[in-house]
C-alpha cells in the first residue's frame, strides 16, 4: 500500500534507531523494489544485513592525541572536547577551557570513551563539580553519568539505562559474551577470548560450570560466531594494526557495565581464573626462557601488547592466593620485566613471589628462585643472586631437570663473573656447555660457547677465545637468535679494540645496535661505541655518547653493572682528560639532550666515522702529507663539498676549530685555498 502511495517520486527517507525493529527491515528491500526512486538512510547499531545495504560505521566522536599537551585552542578544535566545552558552558556559562584544565578536560572525554550521551552527562556535572573531581570521580563511571534531560526518552537518561537498553536487545548468548569479556583489560586477541570466555562441561552434561542452563559457549567455535554478532551490533570494537592479529574490546563504559553484569551473574571468579591461567600460559610459552629465543623482539612485543591483561593477572593471582598462578606469572615474567625496562615493577612481585614460593612444587620453587636471582644479578645485588641461584641449582639437580640446570648455571657463571671470580665463572661455563652438548640443544650450546669464549677473553688467552665466541656466532645467526648474536658481537668487538683493529670493532658495535632492539642493549652499545672513540682519539665523540649513556640510564632507572660502570668510568676519565674539563662537559651535556632513538641514530653515526676514517688512516701510513688524522679528515670533508659549518656539524666541533685545522693543512700542503688544498690531496692520492 505504501508503495503504491510513493510510485515514482523521489525521495530520502530516514528511519532512526532501527536495531529495536531489525525483523522488520526486510520490507525496505520490498518498498525499494516498488518504488526506484526511494532512497533510505538508517541509523542503527546493528548490521541490517540487507541486500543492496552500504554500511557508514560512525565511532564516538574524535578524541585528542595523547602523545603531548595541548593548547586550549588545540583541544576545543576536537569533536569531542568541543562537546562538552558546549554542554558545560550551557550548564555553567561561566565555564571556559584553560591552560591549567585543558589537560584535565581532554583526560575526561577520553576516559568516557568520546561517546556523545557520555561526553553530556559528565558536562552537565560542571555545574557542581571542577574538572578535577569530575575526572576523579569518573571511577566509578556509570554512577557520575546521570542527569540528563527530562525531555528524552528515560533510557537516554543515564548510560547506564542507555547501555541497558542495548544490552537487553541481546540474546543470552550475547549477553554471557559481554559479560566474560569485560575481564579483559585493554582488549583481547581472538585465541584469548575462545580460551576464557568459552568453558568445558561435564560429558553428558547440558548445564555450564556456573550452573546457567541456556548458555552456549562451550566450545571456541560457539565463541566465534557470537563476536561475529557483537561486532556487527556495535557493542564489540574490533582493531587491527600492520602486521598484527586483530583485537576486540570493549568501550570502557561498556565494560563497566559488563562488569557489574558479572559479578551480578555470579561466574566472575571462574571466569577471571580462566583469565589468569590464560595468561599464565601465554607468559611462559613467551615469556620463559625469553633471552634464548629466536627473535626476543617479536616476544617482548607481543607481551607488550598483553601488558594490561597480564598486570590484572598477576595482581588477581595473588590477592586471591592462587598460588601456582601467581608463580608461574611472576617467573615468566622476569625477563620482560627487565629487558622493557620495568623494573621497580618487577621486583615488587619478584620478592613476593621468593617470599611465598616455599609450599610450591618443587619445580615451581627452583624456576621462581632462579629467575628471582637473574633478577637480582640485574639489579647488581650479587650476594643475593648468588644465594638464590645456588638454591635453583640444587633443586634442579634434585628432579633430575637438565635443562633448569644448566639454566641456573649459566645464572651462577655470570654472577661470578661480575664479582671478578674468573675461574668460578668459568667452571660454571664449562659445565653449562658439557650439558648443553648433551641436551642437542642450539640456543644453550651457542650461549655457553659464548660464555666460555668471555672467560678465556680474561684470562688474556685471545685466540681461544674469538675461536670460541666464532663458534657461538656461528649458530646463533644459523638458528636465527638475534639476542644471543647481539651480545657475542660486542664481545668480539672487544677482541678487536685489544688488537687496535677500530673499523672491525666500531662495526660490530654498530651491528650490535641492529641487532639489540631492546631499552638495555642501548646503554651498553652507547658506552662500547664511546670506549673505540676514546680510543681513536675521537674524545668529543666518546664525550657525547657517554652523555647519552648517562641519560638513558637515568630514564631506565638502572645501575651500571661492575663492568660496565668500570669502562664508563675509564672513558670518562680518558675523554676529560684529552677534552678538558669545559669542552667535556659542553659535549657530556649535549649527549644528555638526546631521546633514546636520537642516542641510537647518534651512535650509529659515530660508527660509520670511525670506520671510514680507520680504513683511511690504514691506507695512509705512508703518505708524505703531514697532515694530522684530523687535518685530513678535514680536508676530505672539503672535497666532498663541505662548508665549515657542515664539517663541524659532520665532526661536532666549532666552525672556529674547523678554520684553525684548515689553516695548518694548507700550510703542509703548500696552497692558500680550498680549491688548490682539494687539487693536491688529489695528487697525493688522498682524497
Amino acid at each position: 500500500r505504501l508503495g503504491g502511495l510513493l510510485g515514482e517520486r523521489h525521495l530520502l527517507v530516514v528511519l532512526d534507531n532501527l536495531e529495536h525493529l531489525v525483523d522488520a527491515a526486510p520490507q525496505v528491500v520490498d518498498l525499494l523494489a516498488a518504488c526506484p526512486g526511494l532512497t533510505f538512510l538508517a541509523t542503527s547499531r546493528v548490521v541490517l544485513r540487507l541486500s543492496g545495504e552500504q554500511i557508514y560505521p560512525v565511532g564516538p566522536l574524535a578524541l585528542p592525541e595523547a602523545t603531548r599537551p595541548l593548547a586550549p585552542t588545540e583541544a576545543v578544535a576536537q569533536g569531542a572536547v568541543a562537546l562538552f566545552v558546549q554542554r558545560a558552558h550551557a550548564a555553567d556559562p561561566a565555564f571556559t577551557v584553560t591552560v591549567e584544565n585543558v589537560g584535565t578536560v581532554v583526560e575526561i572525554v577520553r576516559r568516557v570513551d568520546g561517546l556523545p550521551l557520555a561526553i553530556e552527562l559528565a558536562a552537565a556535572r560542571v555545574r557542581s563539580l571542577t574538572p578535577a573531581t569530575l575526572l576523579a570521580r569518573l571511577s566509578d563511571r556509570l554512577s557520575l553519568l546521570t542527569g540528563g534531560a527530562r525531555d528524552l526518552p528515560e533510557r537516554q537518561r543515564t548510560m547506564r539505562d542507555t547501555i541497558a537498553w542495548s544490552y537487553g536487545l541481546l540474546t543470552p548468548e550475547e549477553q554471557t559474551l559481554v559479560r566474560r569479556l569485560a575481564v579483559f583489560t585493554g582488549g583481547c586477541t581472538l585465541e584469548a577470548a575462545e580460551a576464557v570466555a568459552s568453558e568445558k562441561r561435564e560429558a553428558g552434561s547440558t548445564e555450564s560450570a556456573s550452573g546457567s542452563a541456556h548458555l552456549a559457549l562451550s566450545n571456541p567455535q560457539s565463541v566465534v560466531d557470537v563476536i561475529g554478532s557483537l561486532v556487527d551490533q556495535s557493542l564489540l570494537r574490533r582493531d587491527v594494526e600492520p602486521g598484527q592479529m586483530p583485537r576486540f574490546h570493549l568501550l570502557e563504559t561498556v565494560r563497566a557495565y559488563a562488569l557489574d553484569r558479572l559479578e551480578s551473574s555470579g561466574e566472575g571468579e571462574a571466569v577471571r581464573e580462566r583469565h589468569a591461567d590464560y595468561f599464565a600460559g601465554l607468559a611462559e610459552a613467551t615469556g620463559l626462557f625469553l633471552q634464548w629465543q629466536q627473535d626476543t623482539g617479536a616476544s617482548v612485543r607481543l607481551l607488550e601488547s598483553e601488558l594490561d591483561n597480564l598486570r590484572a593477572a598477576v595482581a588477581w593471582a595473588f590477592e586471591r592466593g592462587a598460588l601456582a598462578t601467581f608463580l608461574r606469572l611472576v617467573a615468566a615474567l622476569q625477563h620482560f620485566w627487565q629487558l622493557s625496562g620495568r623494573v621497580l615493577e618487577g621486583r615488587v612481585w619478584i620478592d613476593r613471589a621468593v617470599t611465598i614460593c616455599a609450599a610450591a612444587p618443587l619445580p615451581l620453587r627452583a624456576a621462581v628462585l632462579r629467575e628471582a636471582a637473574w633478577f637480582a644479578r640485574h639489579l647488581t645485588d650479587h650476594n643475593r643472586a648468588k644465594a638464590l641461584g645456588e638454591q635453583a641449582l640444587v633443586l634442579s639437580r634434585q628432579q633430575g631437570d637438565t635443562t633448569a640446570v644448566v639454566h641456573a648455571l649459566t645464572l651462577l657463571g655470570w654472577v661470578a663473573e661480575e664479582q671478578d671470580q674468573f675461574a668460578r665463572a668459568r667452571a660454571f661455563h664449562e659445565e653449562a656447555l658439557a650439558l648443553g652438548r648433551r641436551l642437542g640443544d642450539p640456543a644453550w650450546t651457542a650461549w655457553s660457547l659464548r660464555n666460555v669464549g668471555r672467560q678465556a677473553f680474561f684470562a688474556g688467552e685471545i685466540e681461544d677465545a674469538e675461536r670460541w665466541l666464532a663458534e657461538a656466532l656461528a649458530l646463533f645467526r644459523q638458528g636465527g637468535y638475534r639476542y644471543g648474536a647481539a651480545y657475542t658481537l660486542s664481545n668480539l668487538a672487544e677482541i678487536a679494540l685489544v688488537r687496535g683493529d677500530h673499523a672491525r670493532a666500531a662495526a660490530l658495535w654498530q651491528e650490535w645496535l641492529g641487532l639489540s632492539w631492546y631499552v638495555l642493549g642501548l646503554l651498553n652499545g652507547l658506552i662500547g661505541l664511546a670506549d673505540i672513540a676514546a680510543a681513536f682519539g675521537a674524545a668529543r665523540w666518546a664525550a657525547r655518547l657517554l652523555g647519552a649513556a648517562d641519560a638513558h640510564r637515568a630514564r631506565l632507572g638502572v645501575t651500571l653493572k661492575p663492568r660496565l660502570g668500570d669502562d664508563y668510568e675509564r672513558v670518562e676519565a680518558d675523554a676529560r682528560a684529552a677534552l678538558g674539563e669545559a669542552v667535556f662537559a659542553e659535549a657530556w651535556a649535549e649527549g644528555q639532550r638526546l631521546a633514546a632513538e636520537e642516542a641510537r641514530a647518534e651512535a650509529i653515526r659515530v660508527a660509520d666515522a670511525i670506520s671510514a676514517a680507520s680504513r683511511r688512516r690504514s691506507t695512509d701510513v705512508d703518505a708524505d702529507h703531514g697532515l694530522t688524522p684530523r687535518e685530513l679528515e678535514i680536508v676530505r670533508l672539503v672535497a666532498d663539498g663541505y662548508s665549515d659549518r657542515g664539517i663541524g656539524e659532520a665532526l661536532f666541533i666549532g666552525s672556529s676549530t674547523v678554520r684553525t685545522h684548515l689553516t695548518s693543512a694548507f700550510g703542509k700542503l703548500g696552497v692558500g685555498s680550498r680549491t688548490a688544498a682539494i687539487a693536491a690531496a688529489r695528487r697525493l692520492g688522498i682524497v
